[in-house]
Order: structure tokens, then C-alpha cells, then sequence
């Protein structure tokens, strides 16, 4: 019976934002993506500016593991196809790598570990209202 007043009067969830800058030694990365990892099994991302920064307007209140994961710049001239050919022999650029990227933009290879969530050793702790997590990635040692 909650559930439905919650429902009816317009009430969900709170949610909060969340706003930072990634950086790799100490320098920002130019593209890329952070993607959260909720508690409630929802996965939000969103893509790095060209300026290292990234907002995520509405992530669960909650613990949230975090990854990081940079794309290879598209070859200058590479159009997206509407439809991939079925070919065996074509290369596969994979889905991250088909994300149109700013031309000019700096691929920078980060660790292998930030990709993966049970890996990176990044979480945030989402509360109420606007917060700030710039996430800071080094070499593996």
C-alpha cells in the first residue's frame, strides 16, 4: 500500500548528483567513460569531457563501485556503418570503440584494473544532494 501512495503522489526514490574530474598522472583524461555500479544492480555512465570532467545528474543513494574505461580515437575519415557486415574477417573495433570521440582527442591507455569494478578499488558512498568525486588513477605497480 505504500509502494502505491509513493506512486501515486509523484514520490521516488532520492537520488543524488554526482560531479568530478578523472585524472591519470596527474594529467586528465580527454575521453572516456565512468561507468557506476550501483547497488541495485543498475550500471549508469557517462562519458568523460574533453576537459576531464564528468556529471552524473541522478545516481542511487548507496555505495557504488566505479570503473573507468578509455576508447581508442575513431581513424580520421571512419564513418559508423548503419549495420556492421557479417564478416568473419572484418575487424571488430568492439561497442566502447564506436563512440564518436572529438577528433584531436588523446587516446591514454590506462591499467587493465580500472575497467573492472571488483578490480579498481573505486567507490563512492552517493548521498542527498550535489557531491564532488574527482577520481584519480595511476600506473599499476
Amino acid at each position: 500500500m505504500l509502494a502505491a501512495v509513493l506512486t501515486l503522489s509523484g514520490c521516488r526514490p532520492e537520488n543524488g548528483e554526482v560531479t568530478g574530474k578523472v585524472s591519470y598522472n596527474q594529467q586528465p583524461l580527454t575521453h572516456g567513460t565512468v561507468m557506476f555500479f550501483c547497488q541495485d544492480q543498475q550500471i549508469i555512465s557517462r562519458l568523460i569531457n574533453p576537459d576531464g570532467s564528468y556529471a552524473v545528474p541522478d545516481l542511487p543513494l548507496g555505495t557504488a563501485k566505479v570503473a573507468v574505461v578509455t576508447h581508442p580515437p575513431i581513424p580520421e575519415g571512419y564513418q559508423k556503418p548503419q549495420q556492421l557486415p557479417p564478416s568473419k574477417d572484418a575487424p571488430s573495433l568492439g561497442e566502447p570503440a564506436r563512440a564518436l570521440l572529438p577528433y584531436g582527442a588523446r587516446y591514454v591507455p590506462i591499467p587493465h584494473k580500472y575497467s573492472d569494478p571488483d578490480r579498481s578499488g573505486l567507490f563512492i558512498i552517493v548521498t542527498k544532494g550535489s557531491q564532488t568525486f574527482d577520481i584519480v588513477l595511476g600506473p599499476e605497480r
